[in-house]
Formats: structure tokens, sequence, C-alpha cells
């Protein structure tokens, strides 16, 4: 029979999972194992959420630890807890703590997906909204957004101060502002934050926080050649972590203390730190710590030239890193394998390896630019808003000193409320289009320039590059300047009637899918479009309807399979214009279908690994309400979905 679950016991199995945090490893596991016990032999019966909420800060000690397969191991168990009550919230509280899991073994976007949409669901004064956001901050790094993890930091910051929070909320915010802008190469700023955050963590003698600030004080110290300095902050953390860690953590600071003897020029020295690393690095828990070691040892055998001994290893590191989607371990290993090449006289494979270098860096560029947006349209954007939030204050203010007009003023300040929420609303929308958008011809645009910086290519394909580089360009100056002239329509979008006029569709699509071309050439689809007649024209208002067919075609490219194609057709008909655009991609069910409209629906990924369908379109497809274009959407799983608009006949 289990012990009857009482508030007492759960305030104290609470206070020493507080504990845990701090506890050397030998407390460490004495606790771990009460706590076990304790939820083994207690009756949560009506207090499930004690029991998932226990088994979240266990999961939390094993997360510091770096212990991902401990930690994703309880808090499946809390997860399966959740679900069989059908709690939501409890759900939503599990999954954050899972996404930590996803982003330490390599899939940040994934972790930043969930973390991104929890967060837009909550207010800053919400206690879950800081622990989100601090766990978002650290995604950002991982994922090179970093201008993104400032800004976040700051954010964190101004609410930890408004709280009064406590010092390890303090220490641990310094930290991640550190470690965005290191990257950045802001290295007094970096500086600045972990001399912050290891005063903060003395003062309150929080070992484990002073061991991760020494260690990122000795990369950061490494990044800008101070080795000395680097090798004393690597060695104070060593000493703490060996007290507290566990072995994967430990084996992560043992690879930091001989990535720095390396640079120092003391190999015998930087040997002995690995062999420890990899005697007690886990392979099957840790394959990116344990690849990066491999890659560390190689390297030190190259600098001892042996480069038969560094082959093997390299080759088990080049097997692992493609179990990974770390495209820097990638990176790193080609130049070893080139250097390799080099060194034993094989230039024709180091050729090889410099063509795939190249082709990894590119796509890193990629990788990079997709998770970028503009500020300088975002700016815009709050601009506008601000505009008209201001516009809507004086009106409230007038309204306010005329008693007579009580009636008109109420129902006039409910509807500039309205109006206000719907623009904060419409900026999350637009920046996400935008960001949508211009990703793609950013990325390759990136690649193009990066392959003529270096000097990979000849004079013909450099000509064939800017010019590749002046069309994406041109296109997304050309979707900027439409989005800015659809801003400006809102304020009359009821006369938007008087927009309207005779457009080609034929010529609009053909801007569309010049726009999307590095896109299709990439997954090698198809796009045909016929348009019978071809100077076919419909009456609306362009910039809106560019907008809307954009995003539809978007999102075929997203879903259709490689070497698939896209049938677009506009044909007239006794009272409009019919309008298919069909893809053969991975389709969708009834359900989602339906629910496509609905806020809640949930983005899912493109056959590329894309954003999936989202936000921006549910909210291109309201427009075309504003157009008056009737729509069917018709769609079967793995055959494809069909969008069908009925558009105006031309005047």
């Amino acid at each position: 029979m289990k012990n009857k679950l009482t508030n007492k016991k759960a305030s104290y199995i609470f206070g020493i999972l507080d504990e845990l945090v701090k506890a050397e490893r030998a407390r460490a596991v004495e606790i771990i194992e009460e706590v076990e016990d304790y939820l083994s032999n207690t009756d949560f019966k009506k207090n499930e959420s004690l029991q998932i909420n226990t088994m979240i800060g266990l999961a939390r000690y094993h997360i510091n630890g770096k212990d991902t397969r401990a930690a994703t191991e309880v808090l499946q168990r809390a997860m399966d807890i959740a679900e069989s009550l059908n709690a939501p919230d409890e759900v939503l509280h599990v999954q954050s703590t899972l996404a930590i899991t996803y982003s330490m073994r390599g899939d940040h976007q994934k972790a930043i997906n969930i973390w991104e949409e929890m967060l837009g669901q909550l207010d800053k004064h919400q206690e879950r909204w800081s622990a989100i956001a601090n766990n978002l901050v650290v995604a950002y790094g991982f994922s090179k957004q970093f201008i993104k993890a400032v800004d976040l930091c700051y954010e964190l910051l101004e609410v930890f101060e408004h709280q009064n929070a406590g010092p390890d909320e303090m220490v641990s915010a310094y930290i991640n502002l550190g470690n965005a802008y290191g990257p950045l190469r802001s290295f007094d700023k970096a500086l600045d934050a972990y001399n912050k955050a290891l005063e903060i963590s003395i003062s309150s003698d929080n070992k484990p926080y002073q061991s991760y600030v020494y260690g990122n004080l000795a990369r950061l110290y490494a990044d800008i050649r101070k080795y000395e300095e680097s090798y004393e902050c690597a060695k104070k953390s060593l000493i703490i972590s060996k007290s507290y860690y566990g072995c994967s953590y430990n084996a992560d600071t043992l690879s930091t203390m001989s990535s720095v003897c390396l640079k120092l020029g003391r190999l015998d020295e930087a040997k002995e730190y690995l062999d420890e690393a990899l005697s007690i690095v886990n392979p099957e828990t840790d394959v990116i710590g344990y690849t990066a070691m491999l890659l560390n040892l190689s390297t030190l055998l190259m600098k001892q030239k042996k480069y038969e001994e560094a082959y093997k290893h390299l080759q088990e590191a080049d097997a692992l890193s493609k179990e990974t989607d770390v495209l820097q371990l990638k990176i790193n290993k080609r130049k070893l394998l080139n250097e390799y090449q080099k060194a034993i006289g094989d230039y024709k494979s180091a050729s090889e390896g410099m063509t795939e270098l190249l082709k990894l860096q590119e796509e890193q560029y990629s990788d990079i630019s997709e998770r970028m947006i503009s500020k300088q349209e975002a700016e815009y954007l709050r601009n506008k808003i601000e505009e008209q939030k201001e516009s809507y204050r004086r009106k409230n203010e007038e309204l306010e000193k005329s008693n007579k007009l009580i009636k008109k003023q109420t129902t006039q300040l409910v509807k500039s409320n309205r109006e206000l929420e719907a623009s904060f609303s419409m900026l999350n929308r637009l920046i996400s289009i935008l960001s949508h958008d211009v990703r793609g011809p950013a990325a390759n645009s990136a690649a193009a320039l990066d392959m003529i910086l270096d000097g990979s290519v000849g004079k013909e394909a450099t000509h064939s590059l800017i010019s590749h580089v002046k069309d994406n360009l041109e296109a997304v100056t050309d979707l900027l300047a439409e989005m800015m002239v659809w801003i400006e329509s809102r304020s009359f979008r009821k006369d938007v009637d008087r927009l309207k006029q005779n457009v080609s569709v034929q010529s609009l699509l053909e801007q569309i899918i010049k726009f999307f071309r590095g896109h299709t050439q990439q997954k090698e689809i198809q796009v045909n479009l016929l348009c019978e007649p071809e100077n076919i024209k419909s009456h609306t208002e362009p910039n809106i309807l560019k907008i809307v067919l954009r995003n539809i075609i978007s999102n075929a490219i997203k879903f259709s399979q490689p070497g698939t194609r896209i049938e677009i057709t506009c044909e007239q008909r006794a009272k409009n214009l019919e309008l298919r655009i069909r893809d053969h991609g991975i389709g969708m069910t009834q359900n989602e279908v339906a629910s496509l409209l609905k806020e809640g629906s949930k983005a899912k990924e493109g056959t590329g690994h894309e954003m999936g369908m989202g936000m921006g379109l549910r909210l291109c497809l309201g427009y075309l309400k504003i157009l008056g274009v009737d729509y069917e959407i018709n769609s079967e799983e793995q055959k494809g979905t069909e969008f069908v608009l009925y558009l105006q006949k031309a005047k």
C-alpha cells in the first residue's frame, strides 16, 4: 500500500530538489534515490500535478549535468501522466522542459518552435515566461541567432530586476548574455557579462554556476588568444566540476582543458586531459561531445605528424558527424580531412574535399539566414503601429471631453481598442510573412557572395552568381515595396474597390514563380503555368492578391516531394476566372484542412524540413474576403493539395 501524500512531505521533497542543483555528487546521488523512492511509494491521486512537477525538478538536475538520456526518461514518465489526465497546462510544462533535451541533442529549431509558440501565449509577468525565455535564449545561441539572444537577454534582465529575482536567475541571464555577445565578437561586453555572473555566483556561493562561468571564460579568453588566462579559468572550472557534476559534464570540461593546452603547445598535457575525457564520456548519449573529442584527438595527432593514427579517429568522427545536425562539427571534420590528405600528398582528394567544404559552408550560411529577420522592416512596422496607437489615443481624449456624445464615445472607444489589438496582432503576422519570404533569397545570396569572396569560382561563374544575387535582391525589394503599399491600403480597406484594377493574372504568377526559382531548383520541382487565354485579366487589388498567391505557392513548394511538379492553371468561366494551384506533395487530412484557418492550429515541417503551413497562410486566406474572392481547398494525404480561387473577371 502506498503512502498518503502530505503537504509536509511534499515541501520537504521540493526543498531537497532545490538543494540538488548545488549539491556535491555524492549528496546528489542520495537525493535522487530519495526522490525516486518518494515518487514510487506515494499515492498522488488527485494531486498528479505535484508528481509531474517533482519529476520535472529531477529532470532539470540531469539536464544541468548534460545527461540527456536520464532527463528524457524522467520527462517521458511525466508526459505519460499529463496526457492521461488530459491536462493541457501540464503537457505544455513537460513539453517545454523536453525541448531543452531536443536542443542539447542538436535539434535547436524544434526546441525554438516549441518555446516561441509558448512564449507568445504568456505575459511577461507570469513565472513560466522567464523560464521559457531563458531556455529560448540558449537555443538562439546554439542556432546562431545571436542578435535575438541578446535582445531577449535584456528583456529577461529587466523582468528579473522588476521582480527582485534571486541570484540564480540573474547569474543564468548574465551567462546567456555573455554567450550571445561572444560570437558577435563583442568580447568586452561578453567579458563584462561573465564577470557579473561570476561575482553573483561567488557571493551566493553557487559552486556549479562558478564552474560553468569559469568554463565560458576559458573559451572566451581562447577566442581572443589569451591562452594563459584561458588555461587558469579552465583549470578552476575543472576543479569545481569534479565535485559537483557527473561524467558527461566533466568530460566536456576536460575536453575544454585539452583544447586550451593544444593552443598553448602543451601537447603531452593536452593528451592527458583528452584521454581522461574519452575514458568517461558516453558516446551513445553524448554523440556531439564525443565527436568533438575525436576531432581534438585527430588535431593533436596531426600536430605530432602521426597521420595514419589521426586518420583512424577522423574516420570514426566522420561516421558520427553524419548522425548529428551540427554543421560546425561536419565543417571541422572536413577541414581536418583536407589537412590529412594534403599531408600525405593526396591532392586530388583534398581538392574534392574543398568542394564538399564549400557546400557545407553554403548550407551553414543558408541555415543562419533562414533564422534571421530584417530589423529595418520590423522597425518600420512598429512605427506604423505606434502612429496608429497615438491616433487612437487622441480620438479617445476628444471623445472624453464631450458629455453629449457618451454613447458614441463608448462605441468609438471599443472600436478603437479592437483596431489597436488587431494592429498589434497584424504586426506579428506581417513580420512572420516578411521573414517567411525574404529568408530564401537572402540565404541564396549569402551563399553566392561567399563563393565569390573565397575566389573558388571562375570569372564566368562569378558573373552568373552576381546576376543571380541581383535577381534575388530585386525580388526582395519588390516584395517589400508591395508590403508597404499594402500597409498603407489598410487604413481604407472598406474602400478597397477603388484600388482595384484590371491585372494580368499570368504576369502576376510569372513574377511569383521567378521569386521562388532558387527554391524550386533546389528541390528539383517543375512549375507548369497555363493561362487560357494568355492575356486573361482579373479586376482586383494586385498587391493583396500577390501576397496571397505567394504564400499559397510557397506552401505548395514546401510540401511537394523533390522531383515532383506544381500545376497552375487559370481559365475563364461564365461568371468568374477559375485559378487552380495544385501540388503533388504530402497533402492534408480533412481535419487539417478544417483547422487551417484556426489560430490554434499547429505548423508542420515541409519535405525539406522547412517551416510548415502557419499563420502566414491563414492570414493571407483571410485577405481573400477583402477582395471578394471565394476559394476551395481540396487535399488528400500523400496525394497533394489543390487551392481553387474564383477571381473577378476584368471590367
